[in-house]
Order: C-alpha cells, then sequence, then structure tokens
C-alpha cells in the first residue's frame, strides 16, 4: 500500500473530539482502500473551507508531491472541489487531481502568483481611484451578498480604475 497522511501539526486528540468541534468544517472522502481503480482520499475542508488535512490510501503509486501542494489551498482554487463533490461530479479525487485545471496548483510559484495578484487587488493604481480591495469591502460591509448592479460596478473599477492595465502589464 502507498500511503499518506498530512495535517497541521497538533497534539493528538481522538478524532470523534475534534469532529465534535462547532468549526470542524467537514470530510469529503472518495474511493475505497481494496478499490485499485478509486482508491481512498479523505479530504477534511475547514469551517473557511480551506483544506486542512489529506489522507489517501492506495494500492498502486500515486503522486504524493502534487497532492502535498492541496494542503492549505482554498477549495475553489480547485474547480470549486466542495460544490462539485456535493453535486456528485467527482467520484474518485485521485482523477479530479488530475485533470488539467490543477496544473497551476502543482507549481513551485502558485504561492507567490497568488501573493502578486494580491498585492495587485490591494493597490490603487493611480492613487485616485480605490483599489478592488477597498470597493469589496464597502460592498461587504453593507450586506454579505453581491446583487449583479454591485459586480457590473467591481468589474467597471477592474477594468476603468488601472487594475486591468497593471495585470496585463505583468
Amino acid at each position: 500500500y502507498h500511503y499518506l497522511n498530512l495535517s497541521k501539526p497538533k497534539l493528538e486528540e481522538p478524532l470523534i473530539n475534534e469532529m465534535s468541534q462547532p468549526d470542524y468544517g467537514r470530510v469529503i472522502i472518495t474511493g475505497q482502500f481494496e478499490n485499485e481503480q478509486n482508491p481512498y482520499m479523505r479530504l477534511h475542508v475547514n469551517s473557511y473551507n480551506l483544506i486542512e488535512s489529506i489522507t489517501c490510501i492506495s494500492k498502486v503509486g500515486f503522486s504524493a508531491h502534487n497532492i502535498i501542494w492541496l494542503y492549505g489551498i482554498h477549495e475553489r482554487l480547485m474547480n470549486n472541489l466542495v460544490a462539485r463533490y456535493d453535486e456528485g461530479l467527482i467520484p474518485n479525487f485521485f482523477e479530479f487531481l488530475n485533470e488539467t485545471m490543477a496544473l497551476p496548483v502543482y507549481h513551485d510559484r502558485f504561492g507567490d502568483f497568488r501573493e502578486e495578484i494580491r498585492e495587485i487587488m490591494m493597490a490603487s493604481p493611480d492613487g485616485k481611484v480605490k483599489s478592488i480591495e477597498e470597493a469589496v469591502r464597502t460592498m461587504f460591509d453593507e450586506d454579505l451578498s453581491m446583487n449583479l448592479r454591485q459586480k457590473q460596478q467591481l468589474y467597471e473599477l477592474f477594468r476603468n480604475g488601472g487594475t486591468k492595465n497593471v495585470l496585463e502589464k505583468r
């Protein structure tokens, strides 16, 4: 068997105790221990939708190096992993995580790319217009959901406020 268990450092506690915490999140599982075509993979997605632990068991080898890159990322970066799982669109995590949409996450500079995008969104390109981040915070201070008009305003700010040009130059 090939085995991988990845989680944050912590004092050992029975799993039942951890799962009973109100902010634990949820566990999603595909496969079975003995199934070579659909090996076992368990993902713990915490209450912030970050992948907090990964457990894999397979009779055949798998790319542990790639799977390790999933730790700590938001499930939306994996093409809305949780929603797709809930809809029954992911019967096998190993196959899903080998699709081309996952390749950027496995790149060693993906974290740098995310940080660069974050910096661009936080900055005001010309100092006169709100940054995208400020605009989003203002909208969410008013209400936790965005309506179509607010989405259009954000798009216009992105397109006309200079952020689009900064992104395209990099």
